[in-house]
């Protein structure tokens, strides 16, 4: 477990109200190191509590707005298989071809899970 993470504890933002209850989850999710999951209505301070946490903590902010018809794989990564095809079909790129990463952009959430203590982008 990260010393570093797992020793900070949110109590409250310069511009969030927070209940205990609230704060439990925030604190519970922090020690464990787990994401929190926020559910809600447009307007709820779902953000607000985002930053609220991301202000406190020092750590930057990945924000994702998920909407109906986003896959979870487009969150996580994108593999450019056609791009890799061509390159070494035709070998006109700056690209290694055997090194797969160099075709892979990492989303949101896959971003999110790489990061160190959250201060990568």
């Amino acid at each position: 477990m990260n010393e570093a993470i797992s020793h900070r504890v949110f109590t409250v933002g310069s511009k969030y109200v927070l209940d205990e209850e609230l704060a439990k989850s925030v604190n519970i999710s922090i020690a464990l190191e787990m994401p929190l999951l926020l559910k809600g209505e447009p307007g709820t301070g779902k953000t607000m509590l985002a930053h609220a946490i991301s202000e406190t903590l020092g750590m930057k902010l990945i924000v994702l707005n998920v909407k109906s018809n986003m896959k979870l794989v487009d969150a996580l990564y994108q593999y450019d298989t056609l791009t890799r095809l061509n390159d070494s079909r035709f070998g006109d790129s700056n690209r290694d071809v055997s090194n797969i990463e160099e075709y892979i952009r990492m989303g949101k959430i896959g971003r999110a899970f790489v990061s160190e203590n959250g201060s990568s982008s």
